[in-house]
């Protein structure tokens, strides 16, 4: 951030990691300095669409943050999907019951509860 302050604006880019899990820290971060903060990432495949039975969509936060001159600052901190990942998937590790919700439904199975 202090380069991002000198040059007028800074970018990082990561490859190889496992998971963004606190991209809102990050624009906090940049707000506390008067900067706009941007923060995510890519992903494979993971999340079907609304009441689709395919994965088609990637899960990735989002974070974004504008500083307020004598406004507070807007901060927009949000997911892909309902549900994150590595909760679904640390719940079936610890063979806790996924809502349905939260996971992929053979189609015939849609319309039932």
């Amino acid at each position: 951030m202090d380069m991002a302050e000198k040059a007028g604006s800074g970018w990082v880019s990561v490859r190889n990691h496992k998971s963004l899990r606190i991209a809102g820290y990050y624009v906090l971060k940049a707000i506390e300095r008067d900067l706009i903060g941007w923060a995510m990432t890519n992903s494979t495949m993971l999340v079907a669409p609304l009441w689709g039975a395919e994965r088609m969509l990637v899960l990735i936060p989002i974070a974004i943050a504008f500083p307020g001159k004598e406004e507070p600052p807007i901060v927009i901190d949000m997911a892909t999907c309902a549900a994150a990942y590595g909760k679904i998937g640390n719940g079936a590790t610890e063979k806790r019951e996924i809502p349905k919700d939260g996971r992929l439904m053979p189609r015939a199975c849609h319309h039932q509860s």
